[in-house]
């Protein structure tokens, strides 16, 4: 192992998508380097994170308390430490890395932009920071990429590399059954639009009233709008199809179960969720966002829709409720598609040689 040592940043161990990227960073890059996987806010933390980085054997660094006294103590971690490079992964995140590692002389500062879209005051400030004080900006998608460059970030500062997935599943191939399960993981927040998502479960119940079929709809996640969630459900009488899952401990078991994969965001990155759903062997429906199309290959593993246009996803979520073959190929489909193109080994490869660009 070489002796660099390097640091991964992230706001908090929380369940969410560049919390887990930030630990599978962590885990492919300890092999070769001295890694260490700072948390700003140490306070509860996620279980699950927690004995992943465990059972991989990852360095934490959790400062609890108030954001002073945790500040203080990355600042002290980074003073006794010669830290060579810091990966960044949320807005604050970029913002305090810079703001530590430059004041300690960490030599490369590496930030991180994980979606196509950012609130107008986070995309002041991150651009501020690629400009004046990051080496780098690293955006998990090509949309964003070209969304970014557009609005000023500076070309020669920014790079695109995927999220990964650690697949845990063999291929799965689903018996055939009279109840079809539909699933969604996401936040319960605006940008994922579940709205649509009922919308569509809504219609699709209609097109298969000449030809009955048992349908349920999972929703697993947790977020501001689970009141809405509960409302639309009843306003669409969909409560004896919908199961609103609640941040349960182990996503495993739905995604086991379930036959379908449903993702209606409003933009996206590369969206974690979908690729989860490629590993478990699942046919996806997605809106035609982020990168969407580079994981979703229509008529191959799924099919991807506009956005929005709940009529047209719920045809096409008819149209794999009504082909299990369809099903079981698609699945079969993505999961290959995952193997090839969204490894870890991929995306360890892509990160050490960025390293190496840069420590020589």
């Amino acid at each position: 192992m070489r002796t660099e040592k390097i640091c991964i940043f992230i706001r908090a161990l929380k369940a969410g998508g560049a919390e887990k990227q930030s630990l599978l960073l962590a885990k492919v890059l300890k092999e070769e380097f001295d890694v260490f996987l700072l948390v700003q806010n140490g306070n509860d933390p996620d279980n699950r994170y927690l004995r992943f980085a465990r059972e991989n054997r990852i360095k934490l660094i959790m400062p609890e308390g108030t954001q002073i006294a945790r500040l203080a103590h990355l600042y002290t971690f980074f003073r006794k430490n010669e830290i060579h490079l810091i990966f960044s992964f949320l807005t604050s995140d970029n913002f305090w890395s810079a703001i530590l590692g430059k004041l300690t002389g960490v030599r490369f500062l590496v930030g991180s932009i994980r979606n196509e879209q950012l609130p107008g005051y986070k995309e002041y400030i991150t651009r501020l920071l690629q400009k004046y004080m990051l080496d780098y900006i690293i955006f998990n998608s090509y949309s964003g990429l070209n969304s970014f460059i557009r609005k000023g970030f500076v070309p020669q500062k920014s790079l695109v590399i995927h999220n990964c997935i650690e697949i845990t599943s063999p291929v799965i191939t689903r018996e055939k059954k009279n109840k079809i399960k539909i699933l969604t993981v996401a936040r319960f927040v605006p940008q994922k639009d579940l709205y649509t998502a009922l919308k569509a479960v809504w219609y699709l119940k209609k097109l298969l009233v000449r030809e009955p079929m048992d349908i349920e709809y999972d929703i697993v996640g947790f977020g501001k709008q689970e009141a809405q969630i509960k409302k639309w459900i009843t306003e669409y009488d969909l409560s004896k199809n919908v199961r609103l899952i609640i941040h349960p401990e182990n996503l495993t078991e739905y995604f086991e179960e379930a036959d379908i994969y449903l993702s209606t965001s409003l933009f996206e990155g590369l969206s974690n969720s979908i690729l989860e759903a490629l590993s478990y062997s699942l046919p996806v429906v997605a809106t035609d966002v982020g990168d969407n199309q580079l994981i979703v290959k229509n008529r191959v593993n799924g099919y991807i829709v506009p956005v929005g246009e709940y009529q047209e996803i719920a045809q096409r979520l008819s149209e794999l409720v009504d082909s299990y073959e369809k099903r079981i190929s698609f699945g079969l489909n993505g999961y290959k598609l995952l193997e090839k193109n969204f490894s870890m080994s991929k995306f360890r490869d892509e990160y050490i040689r960025l390293i190496h660009s840069r420590i020589k």
